[in-house]
């Protein structure tokens, strides 16, 4: 797939990628529409990665979140409203990362 820049006054172009998202069906199960681990942050910055997370629970089924102790309790305390996911050790993100669909590493 090529990537592009759609710019979001092309109202016609986003609706045509839009057009192509799964959609799951009502019968699945929790994890049968993907599961995804993010790993990153820091003391420092801990924004992007709780946006990724956030973000990432609108399209799977499974968020597995890895970061620094205190972006886990950041996340942690966010449970209350975002429920899609599972605060995962360090010592245990190659367990996950070899059960999960997709990997962000990073911001």
């Amino acid at each position: 797939m090529n990537s592009k820049t759609i710019r979001s006054s092309d109202i016609d172009e986003a609706r045509r990628l839009a057009s192509r998202l799964y959609i799951p069906g009502p019968s699945t199960h929790k994890g049968q529409n993907g599961k995804i681990l993010i790993v990153g942050g820091s003391q420092l910055f801990h924004a992007a990665i709780l946006w990724s997370a956030e973000t990432a629970s609108h399209f799977v089924d499974m968020v597995h979140f890895a970061s620094t102790e205190e972006n886990n309790e950041i996340f942690l305390s966010l449970k209350k409203i975002f429920r899609n996911g599972i605060i995962v050790p360090r010592t245990n993100i190659d367990l996950y990362a070899k059960e999960d669909d997709v990997i962000l590493i990073g911001p």
